[in-house]
């Protein structure tokens, strides 16, 4: 029988007694942190900032292109000791999210796109003694959930929990002979890339649709086919409702409320899932949802502000949350899933862009807002066409889904026995 020690990671983490018991600063050395950032001095193209959200799950490095994620080389070459280049690991030590889902997150830059990154505030960079430690190793440790349970208990803070860096570099990991380390990281790798490999599938049927979408009616800005152009108030039924606010407690059990969390490119993506509210049967009947009903999102930043999606068929009773406006098509002009699609359009953005209401952190549009969206509206039996080609994908999507879900689960199944010496 294999003997095993104990474990300051709960009573239930048990590992080999060959196995180490090492402080990261055991393993670590040159820890550096990040720059004084001010917003002006980020720019849209330069020396590229790792941010504390670009370290992302799996140790993949994030550098949007889109947003302001670089500085200038002066700036850098000012602010050395917050430069690191591919023979650095990188931490996440704060986060903006109480929850912290990305705390204590490590990436290995040698996998990186970039050969080198100044850091900005909430992430870290070290070197590890690679002679004792694989750095995959280290990065699917840092993934592995009740590793990152045992991290979250030494966290401070509220609204943006972080973890100090001499607490961090005091915690204690598991560290197995070297060649075990390698092939802990050969087979989660191995396993990580079938996942990235559903996931890829999954973006590229996102894209034909919106190809198919493209190529039938051509760019709604320019409209080279020449649809008539109706006010989205003038296809609608029963006028546009506002979601019914609950207070923090109200939650618990009761009836399924949809957030603008649960759903992305138009489709709702966590309905069994939904947080629960209490209601009464009038709350019920006024925000209730059905099916073909379109969402769309009214209160966030600019970026997410107008996010939509097509509500499903229900199985239970379902409501929304206030953040969001819901409608209902005349069905003699519009098909519920070509609407959707034309929501999620740079056109209709555009037209967000021009309604947006600025406040404090946030941005909203109103019902007179959605009402006024210019749509580009093609004869009925073409929308309904479309809507048919593209169900065909949305069926293909759930058994990539499915299989994604699969191989999820067979890889938290490697992690477990992976971190305990089963393997």
């Amino acid at each position: 029988m294999q003997q095993v020690i104990e474990t300051p990671f709960g009573s239930q983490w048990k590992v080999p007694k060959e196995w180490e018991l090492v402080s990261l600063k055991d393993i670590t050395s040159d820890w550096r942190g990040g720059a004084p950032f001010e917003p002006e001095d980020f720019t849209a193209h330069g020396f590229p900032v790792l941010h504390k959200g670009g370290i992302q799950r799996g140790g993949n490095i994030l550098i949007d292109s889109k947003k302001k994620t670089f500085t200038t080389e002066e700036y850098a070459q000012n602010h050395q000791k917050s430069v690191i280049d591919k023979s650095y690991m990188a931490a996440t030590l704060r986060d903006l999210v109480p929850s912290g889902p990305s705390i204590g997150l490590i990436a290995d830059l040698r996998r990186s796109p970039s050969e080198k990154y100044i850091l900005a505030q909430g992430a870290y960079g070290f070197l590890i003694d690679i002679d004792r430690v694989k750095p995959m190793y280290l990065v699917w440790l840092s993934n592995y959930e009740p590793f990152r349970e045992y991290i979250k208990r030494y966290c401070v803070g509220s609204t943006q929990i972080h973890i100090r860096t001499p607490i961090f570099e005091n915690l204690e990991i598991p560290l197995p002979p070297i060649a075990e380390q390698k092939r802990i990281a050969a087979i989660l790798d191995k396993a990580e890339e079938l996942r990235g490999l559903r996931r890829k599938a999954l973006g590229e049927l996102d894209a034909i649709s919106q190809s198919i979408f493209l190529e039938m009616f051509g760019d709604p800005v320019t409209n080279p086919k020449g649809w008539e152009t109706h006010l989205l108030g003038n296809l609608t039924v029963e006028g546009l409702q506002n979601g019914l606010y609950k207070t923090s407690s109200d939650y618990g059990e009761g009836t399924p409320i949809l957030r603008i969390d649960a759903f992305y490119n138009g489709r709702v993506t966590k309905l069994d899932s939904l947080k629960r509210v209490r209601i009464s049967l009038a709350e019920q009947e006024t925000y209730g949802l059905q099916k073909d009903d379109i969402v769309i999102n009214r209160v966030n930043s600019i970026e997410y502000l107008g996010k939509s999606a097509l509500i499903p068929r229900l199985l239970e009773p379902v409501i929304f949350e206030s953040n969001m406006i819901r409608f209902r098509l005349d069905r003699k002009y519009a098909c519920p899933r070509f609407i959707v699609e034309f929501l999620q359009t740079p056109f209709i953005k555009s037209q967000i862009r021009t309604g947006t209401k600025d406040a404090v952190n946030q941005s909203s549009i109103n019902q007179q807002d959605v009402k006024a969206f210019q749509i580009r509206v093609p004869p009925l039996p073409l929308q309904q066409e479309f809507a048919r080609r593209v169900e065909a994908i949305e069926h293909l999507k759930t058994t990539h889904r499915e299989s994604l879900a699969q191989l999820g689960a067979l890889f938290a199944s490697l992690q477990h026995r992976a971190f305990r010496g089963e393997l």
